[in-house]
């Protein structure tokens, strides 16, 4: 399966997490859930004999859209000419567009062809406005718009096709398409662009439209500093040279707080987008997530002490389920992939548990218990010399620990194994 989402500033391939995660489908269908409610897309999940939730739209039989473009014109209609692909081995269907026709009012002609967008591997989210109208440049007309990028985080982005009111066509502007429209404000002609970068982080744009272009005019970002162990947010006002001037920074109080700036005063002001053919985009919740398992705005934090208790109780596939969801709220931390690792570790899914203990540390590469953790799971396996790596590595970072002695005798044991 070739659905992508997008967490932090990275791409998780499905196929990739249901080959980690094979041998459990519910863990799998707990994070997919999450994902969706977390996003900004509305997704009403339908269900195989497999009882798997289905997350794409099915386009193998074309789909068609009307839209009132100007009260004095006639309807629009968008006729999309799939790429039909068989179905993935869960169900999710995996055909894409391939073309889409537009026919003016009653005409059996079409007027033109949708041109600049690329398909290629395109499923939208089922259940989904995937292909709206909305007046992007502010000049009375509705264009068109059609989405391409869905991310759990609630990150989406697509193509947009700008009405013409002279020759009556929609022509791609990639300058418009280039953002991650968020909010318009018809009122001072301006777009804020949005994408939500996990685990806190956040990167926001303002742009005036001019001349059918948007002109970029301010910036806020919020990144984490390794080095301190803070937040850090930047912002900039952008003159017509395109020469940024930075008119606040400022950092986090301590490591644990989430400021220093509040993504949702970006959406405070006025509604985002809202048309009789779009949904409202929700603010996106910088902490938190939805899941069909948890209580709504439950955070990171909480996430994993629900799954330190249910460890407790032997629930450890629950658990791991919830690991995971913290997980995808907050990848930067290198706690909840090793709890997730053990969680597999305590399935006997050492394969699994591996890749989780090696998330860890990459994250983190003085977490020193994930070491310990992937020494066990590698053991399990029988593959003596990584087992003996990640211990020595255990012992390099944590040589007086209480369990250093045991490793120690762990690590004679291996030597003399292959």
């Amino acid at each position: 399966m070739v659905v992508k989402w997008v967490i932090g500033c990275c791409w998780l391939n499905m196929k990739i997490f249901k080959q980690q995660n094979s041998a459990s489908p519910k863990l799998a269908a707990a994070v997919l859930g999450l994902a969706l409610a977390a996003s900004s897309v509305p997704a009403r999940s339908r269900t195989n004999a497999g009882n798997q939730s289905l997350i794409t739209e099915d386009l193998s039989n074309g789909a068609s859209f009307t839209f009132k473009i100007a009260p004095n014109l006639p309807d629009f209609t968008f006729k999309v000419i799939p790429e039909v692909r068989n179905d993935d081995e869960h169900g999710n269907a995996m055909s894409t567009v391939r073309d889409i026709e537009v026919f003016r009012g009653n005409s059996k002609q079409s007027l033109q062809h949708l041109e600049g967008c690329g398909w290629t591997d395109m499923q939208p989210p089922r259940d989904s406005d995937w292909f709206t109208a909305n007046d992007f440049n502010f000049d009375g007309y509705q264009d068109v718009y059609a989405m391409t990028i869905w991310g759990a985080t609630g990150n989406e982005s697509g193509c947009i096709w700008l009405f013409d009111p002279k020759t009556e066509r929609f022509t791609y502007s990639r300058e418009f398409s280039e953002l991650s429209v968020r909010k318009l404000d018809p009122d001072s002609k301006t777009i804020l662009s949005f994408w939500n970068g996990g685990g806190g982080t956040f990167s926001a744009q303002k742009y005036k439209v001019e001349n059918n272009l948007p002109i970029l005019f301010w910036t806020e970002k919020k990144d984490w500093d390794w080095d301190r162990k803070q937040f850090h947010c930047v912002e900039q006002e952008v003159n017509r040279t395109g020469k940024a001037k930075v008119v606040r920074d400022v950092w986090g109080k301590s490591s644990f707080e989430g400021g220093p700036c509040d993504p949702g005063d970006l959406f405070a002001s006025k509604k985002p987008i809202n048309s009789p053919d779009r949904n409202n985009h929700p603010i996106p919740n910088m902490g938190a997530g939805n899941s069909a398992t948890t209580a709504p705005n439950v955070g990171p934090v909480e996430l994993n002490e629900q799954g330190m208790a249910l460890m407790k109780d032997g629930d450890y596939e629950e658990a791991a389920s919830r690991f995971m969801m913290a997980v995808l709220l907050s990848p930067t931390n290198a706690l909840y992939a090793n709890n997730v690792g053990f969680a597999f570790y305590k399935m006997k899914e050492y394969e699994s548990a591996v890749k989780w203990f090696k998330k860890a540390v990459e994250v983190d590469p003085m977490r020193a218990v994930a070491y310990l953790n992937l020494g066990d799971a590698y053991s399990q396996l029988s593959r003596a010399i990584d087992a003996r790596d990640a211990y020595s590595k255990y012992l390099e970072l944590a040589p007086n620990s209480k369990s250093a002695p045991e490793v120690r005798k762990k690590i004679e044991s291996l030597s003399h194994s292959r």
